[in-house]
């Protein structure tokens, strides 16, 4: 899991995807670990990512 020690934003730790096994949008299965996803929030730049309601939809509006 990430070092929620050391934030990246001002904002408060929200989990939003979990290590291991996922399938994406088209039924594809990906295996995510702990360094992949500790590598995102080591690499994640600030307002560069939209907040989407109604995931798995992908032209929804972004709301943050």
């Amino acid at each position: 899991m990430a070092d929620k020690t050391t934030p990246n934003t001002q904002f408060d730790w929200f989990e939003v995807f979990k290590a291991g096994t996922q399938t994406d949008a088209k039924g594809v299965t990906h295996s995510f670990n702990d360094a992949d996803l500790n590598s995102v929030v080591a690499n994640f730049k600030p307002k560069s990512a939209p907040l989407v309601i109604g995931h798995p939809k992908m032209d929804g509006p972004a709301w943050g």
